[in-house]
């Protein structure tokens, strides 16, 4: 009986210390960080930043495979800093072709990016020859926030189109100025003798 009454209360106090243990890592948040690059845990500076952002955000993530704990932990982060703004999703390219292929780009299956769009506005961050670190995805969101600029391209002359998939054209180019926040247009100077307003490089 003694032995059995023993057992009980090793039981009993178990279930204490997990729901006590549980209780502190909610009320807490804190995990030990010992990557160099600060993998699990956000900066003071990053946090702040995130407590500015307004517009919804929706992070993409590419990568095949399993996808490493320290990338669900990183945006889980970011999703909790930021009260709900930033939402976050992981996609195997090689699984979900289509949805892959609504980003414009070729993924290739070694590549690993990250693709940030807010409304109309998109930024993306290539971290296939390194970790995505919470600065990558912090000037990621950086440049997401800038006014979006136009740069304009002579056309008209034999020059290289922007829409052009060929060798020589500028599409590839164009849609990369694109997730930068930099629209493009063509002007020709017979009929706009002058640069336009709108152009602002």
């Amino acid at each position: 009986m003694k032995h059995r009454w023993n057992a009980y209360r090793m039981i009993l106090l178990t279930a204490i210390l997990v729901v006590a243990a549980n209780i502190a890592a909610h009320r807490f948040d804190r995990r030990w960080d010992v990557t160099g690059a600060h993998l699990h845990t956000l900066s003071a500076e990053t946090k702040t930043f995130l407590s500015t952002i307004k517009e919804p955000v929706r992070v993409t993530v590419f990568t095949t495979g399993s996808a490493p704990r320290y990338l669900k932990d990183l945006l889980q982060a970011y999703e909790h800093a930021s009260g709900g703004t930033i939402t976050a999703e992981i996609i195997d390219p090689l699984v979900n072709l289509g949805y892959a292929a609504q980003f414009g780009t070729i993924i290739d299956k070694n590549d690993t990016k990250a693709f940030l769009r807010s409304g109309e506005k998109t930024s993306d961050v290539d971290f296939t020859n390194e970790a995505l670190t919470q600065d990558l995805l912090y000037f990621g969101l950086l440049r997401l926030k800038r006014e979006v600029k136009n740069a304009c391209f002579l056309a008209g002359h034999g020059e290289y189109r922007l829409d052009s998939s060929e060798p020589e054209g500028l599409k590839q180019w164009k849609d990369r100025l694109a997730r930068e926040n930099i629209q493009t247009q063509e002007i020709v100077f017979d009929l706009e003798p002058q640069v336009p307003q709108t152009c602002d490089v």
